[in-house]
């Protein structure tokens, strides 16, 4: 009937636009694009029954940790910066104040704690002999900051397991150092601020935890005086300038956004139903730091078997300023495939002539069906979750 409600579930996708639906106990087969998935229940309204029966999906109520993760991703995403930029800006923050002219006063240094803080952090970044080191790089992974709250839940859950900060992790360094900026700033001399400097932004934190979830967020940052407004100064603002510890501040504030970006992104997948994960991780080159940036994602394949899955990591591997790698490999059962790209020219010729060892190598660790292809690949940012809800894309 015209305008009855009814209750759908999700059977199975039989191509891009085709899906199985089981309808109030009846199996039918729709036409839509929708992202739907095996197994998602709808709510469904019959909007239309000639010439053919339209059903209509009714806005859910928005989930409360679905409200909490949009609050939260609002916050962070004005004020991330890539970790391995901020890195090199917090070891130029270590620099010796430079000379001032006769009669100015001298540039005020950081703190001793602070100082200190910084370089065991900018210690700690993995090399890139590291990470090319398949015996070491779970390590790295793990210690990328993405895991710092289920981290620290799992050892004050488990009895057996004293609760203990995991030594190395990036983000928890990283909110050690800001604790140690804002004690250090409270024992400075109280002056006038501008209406847009926040108060302590990770003096405490509240963690929320997602069952069998890869990650956990800090969903809120008590006694930020501007949460709400979004007016946070980026490190770079001309109010920081002339107070040094109040910019390494916002610059550590920044990394730690950019971490928290990439768990949103991984726990806003999880609340969908994708299996998604998002990390970067920091290197540390001789002439400065850069990225990694990976996405690990699951698929189901339309055209094989119902329930089997490809999972697929999405790679961008920086070698300088102008050039990168971008690389997709896919496990489909036993076939593996890769395809690698690079805007750069040279890159892609150097792709190209190595093309033969790396599969070589790949069948030498016991993978039989491999193909690896230079092929264009879409940006990297293309591939895993965007936060679409912020812009209205349609307007």
């Amino acid at each position: 009937m015209l305008g009855q409600v009814l209750d759908a579930v999700v059977i199975g996708r039989e191509g891009k636009n085709s899906i199985r639906l089981n309808v109030a106990g009846a199996e039918v087969r729709a036409a839509t694009a929708l992202p739907l998935r095996r197994g998602e229940n709808l709510t469904v309204r019959v909007t239309q029954l000639r010439p053919i029966v339209t059903l209509t999906p009714m806005k859910p109520v928005v989930a409360p940790e679905r409200t909490l993760l949009q609050n939260t991703v609002n916050r962070t995403l004005p004020l991330q910066r890539p970790i391995g930029k901020v890195l090199d800006q917090l070891r130029m923050s270590l620099q010796p104040p430079a000379p001032t002219n006769a009669g100015e006063k001298p540039a005020a240094a950081l703190p001793a704690v602070v100082h200190r803080g910084a370089e065991r952090l900018l210690s700690s970044v993995a090399t890139l002999s590291a990470v090319t080191d398949p015996k070491r790089l779970p390590a790295i992974i793990r210690q990328s900051g993405v895991f710092a709250e289920s981290t620290l839940a799992k050892s004050i859950v488990t009895p057996s397991a004293p609760a203990a900060v995991p030594q190395g992790d990036l983000k928890l360094q990283l909110l050690q150092l800001r604790a140690g900026a804002d004690a250090s700033d409270a024992t400075k001399p109280v002056h006038k601020q501008s209406a847009s400097t926040t108060a302590p932004a990770t003096s405490t934190a509240s963690p929320v935890r997602v069952q069998e979830s890869p990650t956990a967020i800090v969903a809120q940052r008590a006694g930020s005086a501007n949460a709400s407004t979004g007016t946070t100064p980026l490190p770079d603002d001309a109010d920081n300038a002339s107070d040094p510890l109040r910019q390494f501040s916002r610059l550590v504030d920044a990394a730690v956004a950019k971490i928290e970006t990439n768990q949103l992104k991984t726990l806003g997948a999880l609340l969908d139903g994708d299996a998604q994960f998002h990390l970067d991780v920091p290197v540390r080159f001789e002439d400065g730091h850069r990225d990694i940036r990976l996405q690990i994602f699951q698929d189901e394949d339309p055209n094989s078997d119902p329930g089997r899955e490809s999972n697929s990591i999405v790679l961008e591997i920086p070698l300088g300023e102008d050039a990168s790698v971008r690389a997709v490999v896919t496990m489909n059962a036993d076939d593996l495939a890769v395809r690698l790209w690079s805007d750069n020219t040279w890159v892609r010729q150097a792709l190209s002539n190595g093309r033969e060892r790396l599969l070589d190598r790949l069948r030498a660790n016991g993978l039989d069906h491999v193909s690896v292809a230079l092929s264009a690949l879409k940006p990297f940012d293309q591939w895993g979750r965007t936060f679409n809800g912020l812009v209205d894309t349609t307007a």
